[in-house]
């Protein structure tokens, strides 16, 4: 059964980026959305296996984004994508809400290997890395 994605970032190049090397991935729906706001009303129409967060979105930050999704989904797995900057400025508070956080920019490889082998068969993993 496919994981389901809800990647919430306003800068569209790194949306754009993400969707394109998910979309060669069997194993992922990915939903993508500009604001904390239209994250949110998704969130609560559909379920998902994973929140990828930019941590400062448009309308609020990832912090608010978990605290108003806890209401009605309080065992969510969030990964913050943030600047190096922000990590080190906002570090506690991101360990808070989340189970991890990835520095910007990335590579997806890297990304699959080592925020979501939960979401991988072995065979899938080796097959979607190395048609990446």
């Amino acid at each position: 059964m496919a994981k389901r994605i809800l990647l919430v970032e306003n800068e569209k190049n790194l949306a754009r980026f993400v969707t394109f090397g998910t979309a060669k991935r069997e194993a992922f729906l990915l939903d993508v959305v500009e604001t904390g706001s239209q994250g949110l009303a998704l969130a609560r129409e559909n379920d998902y296996d994973l929140f990828l967060l930019n941590y400062d979105l448009q309308d609020m930050t990832a912090s608010e984004f978990a605290r108003q999704l806890s209401l009605f989904k309080p065992a969510s797995v969030i990964i913050v994508l943030a600047s190096r900057e922000e990590i080190k400025e906002h570090a506690d508070e991101i360990q808070r809400f989340a189970v991890s956080y990835t520095v910007k920019p990335f590579l997806l490889s890297v990304i699959w290997l080592r925020k979501f082998p939960i979401f991988f068969e072995v065979g899938t993993l080796l097959t979607s890395i190395v048609t990446s």
